[in-house]
């Protein structure tokens, strides 16, 4: 492997990894096997796409599998770690395009179960959408892809009303604004399960927390007070947990770091990179504090 340094652009990927061996103030990421493999399958999906008539017959015809009508614009919308997302309008409705790069269709089966087991729980999420054939995992050029509802709503802004309401579905990592949909302070959907498992609850704790517990990069104890009385009254925490949510809450924000790290590594972008500093930064001011709960 070897280090990647923040002030090169994409075609740096290019050069021998023995020869970007660099040292630097700041962030040091370490190339690995699955991040060029995500780099070199997104740089091919973008080719596809820069076919845009191709793309759009081959788009149009994965729609006709749903009986969607036909296709009147698609848009880019953002994306997570391992998948790129598009808004698909068509004379009926609006979509979710999900593509999974570089994701084998058992790796995308677990994130449909649960989702589907989620849906007879009422709990808000954008669901999958089935195919005329029942199915809902298809592919387009070397992707698989997923249909998904579309939930029209903007990310929220973090105060109590919208900690009060995460709190109460603490149970997807990756819990925060950027992963959720709101109306208002109204909770419309949960994003992004792809990342789910069965882990201890302090590390769902510590990423929701560094999610919707923070105000201008530092940690509020008014959002936090009210986060665990709400989450606490479907789960009490024991004395060990307590103990224990101060580290998961560091480890939370090293989660972050990592991916906004990779989003700087694929996308040289300056806004994540400020991102992850700022998290490293909360990281440090974290390992002075002490916590009573």
């Amino acid at each position: 492997c070897g280090m990647w340094n923040s002030e090169w652009g994409l075609n740096e990927m290019n050069r021998p990894l023995r020869s970007r061996r660099q040292e630097r103030k700041g962030v040091f990421i370490i190339i690995i096997r699955q991040d060029l493999l995500y780099y070199f399958s997104y740089h091919k999906l973008m080719d596809y796409f820069h076919n845009k008539t191709k793309a759009m017959h081959d788009i149009q015809l994965l729609m006709d599998k749903y009986n969607s009508g036909k296709i009147i614009n698609i848009s880019r919308t953002v994306g997570g770690y391992t998948n790129i997302n598009y808004k698909v309008s068509t004379d009926k409705r609006d979509y979710l395009l999900k593509i999974h790069i570089d994701k084998k269709v058992e790796d995308i089966v677990p994130e449909i179960k649960i989702l589907g087991y989620l849906k007879t729980k009422d709990i808000p999420a954008a669901y999958p959408i089935p195919d005329s054939e029942k199915g809902f995992i298809n592919a387009l050029g070397n992707d698989n892809v997923v249909i998904y509802e579309f939930i029209d709503g903007h990310h929220p802004e973090v105060n109590i009303e919208t900690t009060k309401q995460i709190a109460k579905v603490a149970a997807a990592l990756n819990l925060f604004p950027d992963n959720t949909m709101f109306n208002g302070n109204k909770l419309l959907s949960i994003l992004d399960f792809e990342a789910i498992c069965i882990e201890n609850l302090l590390h769902e704790l510590g990423i929701a927390i560094n999610g919707f517990c923070y105000v201008d990069n530092k940690l509020s104890e008014a959002l936090l007070h009210v986060f665990l009385n709400e989450y606490q009254k479907y789960y009490t925490l024991n004395e060990t947990e307590k103990k224990l949510l101060p580290a998961y809450i560091q480890w939370g924000a090293h989660c972050m770091i990592a991916w906004h790290i990779t989003g700087v590594m694929e996308h040289n972008d300056i806004k994540k990179y400020k991102r992850a500093q700022a998290l490293i930064e909360r990281v440090k001011e974290l390992r002075k504090m002490s916590f009573r709960f």
